[in-house]
This record gives structure tokens, C-alpha cells and sequence, in this order.
């Protein structure tokens, strides 16, 4: 898949520079694909703030479907949020005992 097709595609969304610069380093479409953390120390922002902005892109392009280019993309990328929200629950849980 062309990672240029998708940056493309996050250019026609209504999204600031930082969401954007998020996704991008995120998801592995620059030299390295950064962690939740490394994008946390980077913003200076929670981890829940970074998986709703991930939240938040993946919805818009999710809602561009018929371009199947993303379609793949997306569904990895929706298995991969799954985990974590699982993996966030858990943290939370534990924390509560």
C-alpha cells in the first residue's frame, strides 16, 4: 500500500498539524513508527488523549471506506486500537484493587 495515498488522504481531512504529525509518526509512515509514549513525552499529553486522536482519524477515514487502498490499513489499525483499549481496561482494573 502507498503510505503517500493515505497522507494524501489525512491532507483532505479537517485535522490541526499536531493530529496529523501524530498519526504519521504513529501508525510508521516516517522513519520509525513511535510508540504511545514516545508520542506522550513528545506532546506532552496523556496516552488517552493520543488514542483519541488516533480514535478520532481513523473515524473520518473510515467514513472515505470506498477507497480500498485504506481499507486494510484501517482494519489492521482497528485490531491494533482493540488491543489497547483491552490492554488500558486491564491497567485500570488492576488499578483499582
Amino acid at each position: 500500500m502507498e503510505e503517500m495515498g493515505i497522507i494524501e488522504k489525512l491532507n483532505s481531512l479537517s485535522l490541526n498539524e499536531i493530529e496529523k504529525e501524530i498519526f504519521i509518526k504513529r501508525f510508521g509512515m516516517t522513519e520509525k513508527n513511535c510508540t504511545v509514549e514516545d508520542i506522550m513525552n513528545s506532546y506532552n499529553m496523556k496516552k488517552e488523549e493520543v488514542w483519541k486522536i488516533e480514535s478520532k482519524i481513523l473515524r473520518l477515514l473510515r467514513h472515505s471506506r470506498r477507497n480500498h487502498k485504506l481499507k486494510d490499513f484501517l482494519d489492521q489499525k482497528d485490531k491494533e486500537n482493540e488491543q489497547l483499549f483491552e490492554k488500558l481496561d486491564e491497567e485500570i482494573i488492576v488499578g483499582k484493587k
